[in-house]
C-alpha cells in the first residue's frame, strides 16, 4: 500500500510539473508573439508599386514639351 500511494504523489507532482509547464509555455508564446508582431498594416509589393506610380511625376513625354 505505501508503494501505490508513493506512485501516486509522484503521479500528482508529475501533473502539477506538466501543468506549470504548459502554462509558462503558453505564456512565453504570448510574449513573443506581442513582441514579433510588425507594427501597421502590412503593404504588399503591388500595392507599393501602385503608390509609387501614383505619386511619381507625369510620363517622360510630358517633359519633352
Amino acid at each position: 500500500l505505501n508503494l501505490q500511494q508513493e506512485q501516486m504523489e509522484a503521479c500528482e507532482r508529475a501533473l502539477r510539473v506538466e501543468e506549470v509547464a504548459k502554462e509558462r509555455r503558453q505564456q512565453m508564446l504570448a510574449e513573443l508573439n506581442s513582441h514579433c508582431k510588425i507594427p501597421g498594416p502590412r503593404v504588399k509589393f503591388a500595392q507599393y508599386v501602385e503608390g509609387k506610380m501614383a505619386t511619381s511625376p507625369s510620363s517622360s513625354s510630358s517633359r519633352r514639351q
